[in-house]
């Protein structure tokens, strides 16, 4: 067994056995995930110079310069192995447009799923929702702008030949996540297409926060929420997203329309 300091351990190796060498590693430390991995020079030193103390490979081998070598490159191709299987965090786009059918479920309540293009630019720090809703039993083309520089939210209802314009203070749930402390899964498919899962878990809050992402473009393609002891949750799928920096007259409104909008 090699004693060191390099920090708690996170796996064993098993046996190698590479034709009439077999390298039997006792084990491979790592340290903690705040200090980074252990220089693996360092760590193949650690295996080989124990401070006047005996270990199977130093006994074995004698510390040879060509083990040491053969050792290192060995353990730099399992690490990098391990390393690979687990893609990097994900980064929210910083401008897009998609088609996004958002779905809410809340315990004795009924909400039809709603259909609608989503635009974002992080330049212009708005995003803006249009589709069809209803509006006092009507159907209205509606816009709605969110100007986050100001922290306002403009609702434009069109008909033919009219407008309604109402603003009020940022009350609506948009989806832009936080990645900070998701958690890799693996890989799930959503519509049969490859997707890495993420996953954030506040059991303070009794919230689940789940977050899918394309392997071939790394685009979101669904966003779940779920809030467990409220028994409520909302969903984001997400269809046609294109990844480019958008139109900035798009996040403007008419001076006709704006000169008569209204608080609401």
């Amino acid at each position: 067994m090699i004693e060191d300091s390099l920090g708690p351990i996170v796996f064993r190796m098993p046996f190698f056995d590479a034709g009439n060498l077999i390298f039997v590693f006792d084990r491979i430390v790592i340290e903690s995930v705040e200090s980074g991995f252990v220089s693996l020079e360092r760590l193949v030193s650690s295996m080989f110079d124990t401070g006047g103390k005996s270990s199977g490979i130093n006994a074995e081998y004698g510390g040879s310069p060509n083990m040491k070598a053969t050792l290192l490159v060995f353990l730099s191709l399992y690490i990098l192995s391990i390393i690979a299987q687990q893609p990097t965090k994900p980064v929210w786009p910083t401008a897009f447009s998609a088609s996004v059918e958002h779905r809410r479920h809340e315990p004795f309540e009924r909400h039809e799923p709603r259909f609608h293009r989503l635009y974002y630019d992080s330049v212009k720090n708005k995003d803006k929702i249009t589709g069809i809703e209803e509006w006092h039993a009507e159907y209205y083309w509606t816009e709605r702008i969110f100007d986050h520089a100001i922290q306002r939210e403009y609702t434009i209802y069109l008909q033919r030949g009219s407008s309604v314009c109402f603003y009020r203070s940022i009350n609506t749930t948009l989806p832009k996540p936080n990645f900070a402390n998701v958690n890799y899964i693996g890989q799930s498919l959503i519509n049969y297409e490859p997707v890495y899962h993420w996953i954030e878990t506040d059991r303070t809050r009794g919230i689940t926060f789940q977050y899918f992402e394309t392997v071939k473009y790394r685009e979101p393609k669904r966003i779940e929420v779920s809030m467990d002891r409220e028994g409520r949750s909302e969903t984001w799928n997400f269809f046609e997203f294109d990844s480019c920096p958008q139109d900035p007259e798009l996040f403007d409104i008419p001076a006709a329309i704006r000169n008569t909008c209204n608080p609401y």
